[in-house]
């Protein structure tokens, strides 16, 4: 068993044994936040959406802490809930959301 604590710049994963902590069994990941956030802009890139203001990156974040996760089997999840999430932004564009929701996290195990 293990804790993930993924933070801004860093990610920290814990081994836990019997319900305490083993210090030196501690890895620190240089991935965290907002390296997941310039890997979804990316994913959203290939598709033409660019995001360039801070409020259009404010939102980006808020999609990603709200609507990114991983699965067991991501393929199998892709395929059972495949219906894209709308977002509007400021002045009424609207962008989607799709398969970059599970591939984004996926850069945490590459």
């Amino acid at each position: 068993t293990g804790v993930v604590d993924i933070g801004h710049q860093f990610t920290t994963v814990e081994a836990v044994v019997g319900g305490m902590r083993v210090p030196c069994a501690q890895q620190n990941i240089p991935i965290g936040g907002a390296t997941l956030c310039g890997y979804l802009c990316s994913l959203l890139r290939e598709k033409g959406r660019d995001f360039v203001t801070t409020s259009e990156l404010d939102i980006l974040r808020d999609v990603k802490e709200r609507y990114c996760c991983t699965a067991p089997d991501a393929e199998k999840v892709k395929n059972m809930d495949n219906k894209p999430l709308q977002f509007e932004l400021c002045g009424g564009l609207t962008w989607e959301i799709n398969d970059e929701r599970f591939e984004c996290p996926e850069a945490l195990f590459a």
